[in-house]
């Protein structure tokens, strides 16, 4: 079974998207159209734009209007309330690698750690566009049924609090992360 595929444009537009963006810039990543395991589309979307505005962070947008930057320090704030980025429409400067390292294999969702670590140094970019078609299956790790998925998120959201913190559960952290930027 084939998993998810992308856009014949997704690597263009993303190369692109990086080029215009300012050079503290890390990531990139774009919205989904859900396949089902046949591989049709639902006519379901995953739209981070929908999660972004909701969690208050409209982002400033770059010359072609439908690409935005989401800063360094609002993303981390984000991330403790959400992971907004689809890890598969993600592309990654090489050099956020060699700064931050790479995916921490004991979690298993080792792409909110990769993100919440990058978010320290880098700003993130958002191409408002499905580049990716995701495929939905009963295996998928983050359908909600996979209990080390679940177990790993508190685990990680923990191993990325401030030093010293008594926050209880991610709504303190982001508050306390948030009082500490300000």
């Amino acid at each position: 079974l084939c998993d998810d595929r992308w856009d014949d444009r997704r690597l263009e537009r993303m190369v692109a998207a990086f080029r215009k963006a300012p050079p503290g810039s890390g990531v990139a990543f774009s919205g989904m159209a859900v396949i089902d395991a046949a591989g049709v589309r639902t006519g379901a979307t995953i739209r981070p734009s929908s999660t972004l505005a909701l969690l208050g962070a409209a982002g400033a947008s770059l010359p072609d209007g439908e690409v935005f930057m989401v800063k360094a320090a609002d993303a981390r704030r984000l991330l403790f309330r959400k992971c907004f980025i689809p890890a598969p429409t993600a592309m990654v400067r090489r050099t956020v690698y060699s700064e931050v390292g790479l995916y921490d294999e004991h979690f298993a969702g080792e792409d909110l750690d990769f993100w919440l670590r990058a978010s320290k140094q880098y700003d993130f970019i958002f191409l408002d566009e499905p580049l990716v078609e995701y495929r939905v299956h009963g295996s998928n790790l983050t359908s909600g049924k996979n209990e080390a998925y679940l177990n790993d998120h508190g685990r990680i959201l923990a191993k990325h609090l401030p030093k010293g913190s008594s926050a209880a559960n991610r709504r303190d952290a982001d508050t306390q992360l948030f009082e500490e930027a300000c």
